[in-house]
């Protein structure tokens, strides 16, 4: 296995274990490799740092928790491997240039309200315009971006 599948693999792994000990030493060890082999190796093959790829993925998992509505913002950052809710703002003003909570409001607003469009649309007085979330990439993180779409052109 050449190093790209090796680090693909590893990246893949860190995705599915967000809270454990993901430092440069575990990681390397992980690989096999000592921690100054292991930065350069990854970077070169990589074209980014560890710790920026870290917190790409915990960001990523954080996003999809708070889309999901469950769980508080202090659960989402230590459910998505942040330390404490002030880690996440952070990483999230970093990446998205807003804070969760308000992430959390764009999202809740960009999500359609089916029963209300589904009655306006039934009655046949739906003419005003809607609001949806259009994927788009910030900083290589998912994200929605408001759209303001006219109601005849969906």
């Amino acid at each position: 296995m050449g190093r790209a599948e090796q680090f693909a693999a590893l990246e893949a792994w860190v995705k599915d274990h967000l809270q454990d000990d993901l430092s440069v030493e575990a990681l390397a060890r992980r690989c096999g490799m000592s921690q100054r082999s292991f930065v350069r190796a990854y970077r070169a093959v990589m074209h980014r740092t560890l710790a920026d790829f870290v917190e790409y993925a915990r960001v990523g998992a954080a996003l999809r928790l708070l889309e999901s509505g469950s769980s508080s913002v202090k659960q989402v950052a230590s459910l998505a491997g942040f330390g404490c809710e002030a880690s996440l703002r952070r990483a999230f003003l970093r990446r998205l240039k807003m804070t969760p909570q308000a992430w959390r409001r764009l999202d809740a607003l960009a999500r359609p309200r089916e029963g209300v469009m589904a009655a306006a649309k039934a009655s046949n007085s739906y003419a005003g315009t809607r609001y949806y979330a259009e994927p788009t990439t910030l900083t290589g993180i998912e994200a929605g971006k408001l759209v303001r779409v006219n109601a005849g052109t969906t």
